[in-house]
């Protein structure tokens, strides 16, 4: 059985850092899965049951295609993490999975593909180990401090009505994560459903790249080569079993939209106009529908939204 995680308080920002995660750390067990058995299955089950229903979990075979991946592949270095979290108790708590992938002496990425914490562990500070987690993945595949090292999520656009994209939001800003403007580059999750399915419906999920810049936390812009590096790190992935029409779709978007820099956005709930473009009412409409937006048509006033959002939200 692998060994467990060693994690640190240090790979957090110093925002997230507090006496809970001291005594996180000692209740909470983070070990890798590397092989098909019974904490596979159970800790499949607990992420379909969440993600499932979203269309935004692979198939449990792809999952176990996976399992134990490490090393050079076509002329990168490619890895695959699935971490179980359980109580002192044994129960499992949580979960997440990641990829690290490097093509040459290119930067560092880690696509945060998912992270669940169970009800009863919220709170606790087992999310902020979990995303502390593939800092630790990071340092044990060798990445050096002085390397260009970025963790990278896929998060949904910004919605005053769904509660749970402004708690994420709030939680990977305090992590240090920014998101790349999504109205210069433009990102969609592909159709993870069976190919005979999503080939007669294809569905894209509009979502946004939310990244965080080891030691680069507070930087407002990304090269433009970083962005295209993240973006062919999900096509590694997303290649081996989504619709190639989706990732060339959202490929020839980010052609048509991006610059260089790519603007970094940090959400603030007390001024939201400075984020727009995460918001689903500012930027679902100017996506094209083969990436899941509504092609011009309105998904809501902005000006509205950002007063629902300082209303609910801001301190």
């Amino acid at each position: 059985m692998p060994a467990p995680l060693q994690l640190s308080l240090d790979d957090l920002t110093p925002a997230e850092r507090s006496p809970r995660l001291v005594d996180a750390l000692g209740r909470f067990t983070i070990t890798p899965i590397v092989s098909p058995g019974p904490e596979f299955e159970e800790v499949y089950a607990f992420l379909d049951a969440e993600f499932g229903p979203k269309n935004e979990l692979e198939a449990k075979s792809t999952i176990l295609g996976w399992l134990g991946r490490a090393g050079v592949e076509d002329g990168q270095f490619v890895a695959y993490h699935l971490l179980s979290c359980r109580d002192a108790d044994g129960a499992l708590a949580g979960a997440r999975d990641c990829f690290i992938i490097r093509r040459g002496e290119g930067p560092w990425v880690v696509l945060l593909s998912h992270v669940l914490v169970g009800p009863a562990w919220r709170r606790s500070g087992l999310g902020a180990l979990l995303r502390a987690a593939p800092v630790a993945l990071l340092r044990a595949a060798g990445a050096q401090t002085h390397e260009e090292r970025v963790l990278a999520a896929e998060q949904e656009l910004i919605d005053p009505a769904d509660e749970a994209s402004i708690v994420r939001q709030l939680a990977y800003r305090r992590a240090g994560f920014s998101a790349l403007n999504p109205q210069v580059f433009p990102y969609a999750q592909p159709d993870f459903r069976p190919h005979a399915v999503a080939a007669a419906d294809p569905r894209p999920v509009p979502m946004m790249l939310t990244l965080r810049r080891l030691g680069l936390e507070q930087a407002q812009e990304a090269p433009a080569a970083l962005a295209w590096a993240v973006l062919d790190a999900f096509d590694t992935v997303h290649q081996e079993h989504c619709l190639a029409g989706d990732l060339a779709a959202r490929r020839a978007l980010a052609e048509a939209w991006c610059r260089d820099p790519v603007p970094m956005l940090r959400f603030d709930p007390a001024e939201p106009e400075r984020a727009a473009p995460l918001l689903r009412a500012a930027t679902l409409p100017l996506l094209p529908r083969r990436l899941g937006g509504t092609q011009g048509e309105p998904v809501g006033e902005i000006a509205e939204a950002c007063a629902a959002l300082r209303a609910r939200w801001a301190p």
